[in-house]
């Protein structure tokens, strides 16, 4: 991976910790990834830890819920085993996303898992070209509605 793309990802895993009055600023860097560079939530980023355990970490259940919201298709196969591998990784240390939803304080853990349990990660397998940067995958923008912060 190029040092511009880490970059890339390491921004994307910070984002969610932004501050309350920097949400918006947080979200429209995180679908600036997901959507217009192809990042998968569950992809990887710093540390070996995902957007979606950035969330958590974070404590940012509306940004975790709003990204779980989506639908996320891809065009190569490959693509396809690869983020069905990335929802069940681990990360540098061993720990997956449910573990660290484990370590938090029972009201908020409790929070992450009614988000977590009402929203699937939907992934569809659409043939096709792909035409971003590392772009594998996109998100169908008829899914629930365009992202909320347009």
């Amino acid at each position: 991976m190029s040092k511009i793309e880490r970059s890339y990802f390491n921004v994307a895993y910070w984002a969610p910790f932004l501050s309350e009055e920097d949400m918006e600023l947080s979200r429209e860097l995180l679908y600036l990834f997901i959507m217009d560079v192809g990042m998968f939530p569950f992809e990887k980023c710093y540390e070996g830890r995902t957007i979606m355990s950035g969330c958590v970490t974070a404590r940012n259940v509306s940004l975790l819920r709003e990204l779980l919201k989506h639908e996320y298709c891809v065009h190569y196969k490959d693509d396809f085993d690869f983020a069905k591998r990335r929802c069940k990784s681990k990360d540098a240390v061993g720990n997956n996303l449910m573990h660290h939803v484990f370590m938090l304080p029972d009201s908020i853990r409790n929070l992450f898992f009614d988000v977590i349990n009402e929203f699937p990660v939907t992934i569809v397998y659409q043939p096709g070209e792909n035409d971003g940067l590392f772009k594998k995958f996109q998100v169908n923008p008829d899914y629930l509605g365009e992202p909320t912060y347009v």
